[in-house]
């Protein structure tokens, strides 16, 4: 795809989730949001995780941009498939392997890794509680390019949690919390909210309202997804 095309296909995803943004249930979704924030999990204490991508991605690759969607991807299968008490290690090794495209790291290599993030993640799980790793910035980076790299990170996230919590779809409970009800309206919104983010124009102006409506939009979702997705979780599990 040349530079033009994928300014193109950006500027349409963004049309695209700014009007899903301005839907009819969009401010009652909100409001849901904030609620859920209030429940939120305190953060982490800020010791090494194996969920880091400093730890589950340690020589993966010099490219930090490569790790960190790598580490999205990741973290989002293991949370999807660390739902379901029945998933087993080699299995999701597999399927982060399948996200490398079956790439130099061997299953031997990924699995103790993934073994690591997989407990840490159903510990959390069996407290009722979803842990989701800080999206980083550098200090420097403004608003509007801090909004991109956040969108780019919980879009990859959310759609590998997504298709593995409800295993492409022939899961039918996990289909149902992920498709009806107001958890699955606020999901589909957050995940609006992230591809509205991450298809920011470069040369955006900073002070277009609906623009700062986005960045507010930003930070609601991201203090509301942890106690969202236990939710989503708890209501396919029985947890």
């Amino acid at each position: 795809m040349s530079t033009e095309d994928q300014r193109i296909a950006l500027a349409n995803l963004h049309a695209l989730s700014r009007s899903a943004l301005r839907a009819k249930d969009a401010p009652a979704i909100r409001a849901y949001l904030d609620a859920l924030a209030d429940v939120a999990p305190e953060p982490a204490d800020g010791g090494e995780d194996p969920r880091d991508d400093s730890v589950l991605l340690r020589d993966f690759t010099e490219d930090p941009g490569v790790v960190r969607r790598m580490g999205a991807q990741v973290r989002g299968v293991i949370l999807g498939a660390g739902s379901h008490t029945d998933t087993v290690l080699r299995e999701v090794v597999a399927l982060v392997r399948a996200l490398d495209g079956g790439g130099e790291w061997t299953e031997k290599k990924w699995s103790p890794r993934v073994e690591a993030a997989l407990a840490a993640t159903r510990a959390d799980l069996e407290r009722d509680v979803v842990f989701l790793r800080p999206v980083r910035a550098p200090k420097t980076e403004d608003p509007l390019a801090f909004a991109r790299r956040w969108g780019g990170v919980r879009s990859l996230e959310l759609n590998a949690f997504v298709a593995t919590f409800t295993r492409d779809g022939t899961h039918p409970p996990s289909v149902a919390s992920t498709s009806k009800g107001r958890d699955s309206g606020a999901l589909r919104h957050a995940i609006a909210v992230t591809n509205a983010a991450l298809s920011i124009a470069r040369d955006a102006d900073a002070e277009d309202p609906e623009l700062r409506s986005i960045l507010e939009d930003v930070e609601r979702v991201e203090r509301a997804l942890a106690p969202l997705l236990a939710n989503l979780i708890a209501a396919a599990t029985g947890r």
